[in-house]
């Protein structure tokens, strides 16, 4: 079917295309009477406004990059939830890539992303320093960027953060004052500033309760579910004697717990399980998993905003945005 155009209104009409789209503008100095006759007309020929050649004639694409880490987790989905709302309302279209804990990837994606000169990128980075030059070169090129979850370092762009540190802290501490004496971290496998946040909070909350930390009982390993069985393995393999696991990511924590599980161990009884980044993943398994909930969704729509900002505005300030995580006690740590 033949797409209606501004012509095609205007010739039904008989008015000048100049004045039919000035109407479907809103352009004040359109007479109420005119403009009400050409959007009637519009809807009954159910015409489509192209937004892509709309934003082409104010020197954008109308497109965004969001380059992010995984894509199989709701940790993902639920912020890409909010970005795509804020978009949506703008006529701005997203165009996503994955670079699944690969900086080869990600870097790739990143350069991809560069070739469909999108308005601006959301990068939630896999890695601190992999492929930080290729960001920064974008970022002095003039390309706004908006950094999700994390930011590599060294760059000055806008960011939406949680409050990692002291939520991971005030976890692991009152795991300790439940009475667990021998706490293991299973945290990433990369060099990450958010993992390394998440296990200094680990490192000082087992020091404030006087457990001496252990390098052993920390376990690097891939942020996955096969990375929580996998690290259930290794703490066997060292030998470590253990009454709770606190893991980096949810899916590791899911995975810990299935593989003690399949052990025979009993959580909470014999050991106690927590997480980070909680989403309704970690309602859905048995016991359902204590961990730390960020506002996903609200840190998506503000990273579209802070997005927004720069790309109307290059010489708008760089912006860092933390919200606040809540902690979700349940009956991996607590006996019902």
């Amino acid at each position: 079917m033949k797409r209606v155009t501004l012509k095609d209104i205007a010739n039904r009409l008989s008015l000048s295309v100049s004045t039919v789209s000035r109407a479907l503008s809103n352009d004040v100095n359109i007479r109420r009477e005119t403009r009400d006759k050409i959007l009637r007309a519009a809807e009954e020929m159910n015409y489509k406004r192209n937004t892509v050649a709309a934003h082409l004639r104010n020197g954008y694409t109308g497109a965004i990059g969001v380059v992010v880490d995984e894509m199989f987790t709701p940790y993902v989905a639920q912020a890409l939830r909010g970005l795509q709302e804020v978009m949506q309302r703008e006529g701005i279209s997203l165009l996503i890539a994955c670079s699944y804990h690969d900086p080869a990837q990600e870097a790739q994606n990143l350069r991809a992303m560069e070739s469909a000169q999108v308005d601006g990128l959301i990068v939630c980075p896999c890695h601190d320093s992999a492929n930080r030059d290729i960001m920064r070169r974008l970022f002095e090129r003039g390309v706004p960027i908006v950094f999700f979850g994390r930011n590599p370092g060294g760059i000055k762009a806008s960011e939406v953060v949680a409050n990692d540190y002291s939520k991971a802290f005030y976890l692991v501490d009152h795991i300790a004052k439940l009475g667990k004496k021998r706490i293991v971290h299973v945290t990433g496998d990369v060099e990450s500033l958010y993992f390394n946040n998440i296990s200094k909070a680990y490192t000082d909350a087992v020091a404030r309760n006087g457990l001496m930390p252990d390098g052993r009982y920390v376990i690097r390993t891939k942020p996955t579910f096969e990375g929580g069985v996998s690290a259930v393995d290794e703490m066997m393999r060292r030998g470590l004697e253990f009454d709770a696991v606190f893991a980096a990511a949810d899916l590791q924590a899911i995975g810990v717990m299935n593989r003690l599980l399949e052990k025979g161990f009993r959580i909470p009884g014999d050991v106690s399980v927590a997480g980070y980044a909680g989403s309704y993943l970690s309602k859905m398994v048995f016991p359902q998993l204590t961990t730390v909930e960020p506002p996903l969704v609200e840190m998506g729509e503000k990273a579209g905003y802070l997005l927004l900002e720069k790309i109307r505005d290059p010489e708008a300030p760089n912006r860092s945005v933390t919200v606040d995580a809540r902690i979700l006690l349940r009956n991996s740590t607590h006996i019902p």
